[in-house]
């Protein structure tokens, strides 16, 4: 459980930083309040608000009160991939676009004692069944946090390349199974490969091929871990050529072999 000096030493206050962590934070804001810019944009996060991060974002503290405080999980897209909910399209999307939030009442009092809990089961050092019971409670409040964020409505952005990043991740999210080429998105939002590359590193500072990269790798551990197919029918759902192309593959990204993935995902069951 990290609290409000983990979080400062992680966000200096002044300093931007890229957060590198391949996963999700949750902040809860119990006292004071606090600026934060997140990919250039301002927003302001007061007591008894929700801060939600997710990968890969651009974090300045501009200023916070003396009186902040925090509470604050962060897990990775491995323990996602462990879980029969995952976060969607749409919900990390809104995520992005609007990292503070202000749940009601009810709500802020289900995430705070989710938190309460939590930090009472990773207290108990001699109980056995301690890791079965915190990862139900993660289970518990990513979907808490994501139902929060599911009917938000979605703001379309103006400049140019986000546009057009726009329209390649709502293109990714249905063909990156099968569609592994920069070459067909560009297509797809009629433009030239060369444009499709410079507008999304300039949006997201990678390029198209990373994303696509990525999000078979996402794919690739949710099937490994919470599905019984076998290395051979996941690396043809995923387009790979042959088992050894995805073994390779998922190898160079991990440095993990995929059936190690699945042994230790299942010793976690």
């Amino acid at each position: 459980m990290e609290e409000t000096a983990a979080f400062e030493a992680l966000f200096p206050c002044g300093r931007t930083v890229r957060d590198s962590f391949d996963g999700l934070r949750i902040a809860l804001c119990t006292e004071g309040a606090m600026r934060i810019e997140v990919d250039g944009i301002g927003h302001e996060l007061e007591r008894g608000q929700l801060l939600c991060l997710t990968p890969s974002r651009r974090i300045r503290v501009e200023s916070h009160t003396a009186e902040l405080r925090l509470r604050m999980l962060s897990f990775s897209f491995d323990f996602l991939a462990g879980q029969p909910f995952l976060l969607r399209a749409s919900v990390s999307e809104a995520m992005e676009q609007s990292p503070c939030i202000a749940p009601d009442r009810q709500a802020w009092r289900s995430l705070s004692e989710l938190f309460d809990f939590l930090r009472m089961q990773l207290a108990r050092d001699g109980f056995p069944s301690r890791r079965e019971v915190v990862e139900a409670l993660l289970f518990v409040l990513v979907a808490e946090t994501s139902h929060l964020y599911a009917d938000r409505p979605l703001r379309r952005r103006g400049a140019r390349c986000e546009q057009i990043a726009d329209g390649f991740f709502a293109l990714l999210h249905r063909n990156f199974r099968q569609q592994h080429s920069p070459k067909f998105y560009a297509a797809e939002l009629c433009i030239t490969e060369k444009y499709l590359i410079r507008a999304i590193s300039r949006a997201t500072e990678h390029t198209p091929g990373y994303w696509i990269a990525n999000f078979r790798l996402r794919e690739a551990n949710v099937l490994l871990r919470s599905t019984d197919l076998s290395v051979t029918e996941i690396a043809e759902l995923l387009g790979f050529g042959s088992p050894s192309l995805f073994a390779r593959f998922f190898r160079r990204m991990t440095g993990s072999a995929p059936l190690s993935v699945r042994r230790t995902g299942r010793k976690g069951e």
